[in-house]
């Protein structure tokens, strides 16, 4: 799962962190999905419900089953 901005997904944004810029390096995993980070945040910086987290991740059609997890 790839949760950089979208800027950094697209690679418009890459370098040193004194350069403004986030990501260190282009590229993406090979089939990994994109959801940005703060998509998966409530207001108040703190993770949602588990519920709304499978909901978010179902837009991307990642379905949890089981034990699965997913790693951010």
């Amino acid at each position: 799962l790839d949760v950089r901005s979208p800027v950094e997904h697209k690679d418009e944004r890459v370098g040193a962190s004194h350069t403004g810029a986030t990501a260190l390096s282009v590229g993406r995993i090979p089939g990994a999905a994109h959801i940005y980070y703060q998509e998966f945040l409530n207001e108040d910086d703190t993770f949602a419900e588990p519920k709304e987290l499978q909901t978010i991740l179902s837009k991307v059609g990642l379905v949890l089953e089981g034990d699965q997890e997913v790693l951010i």
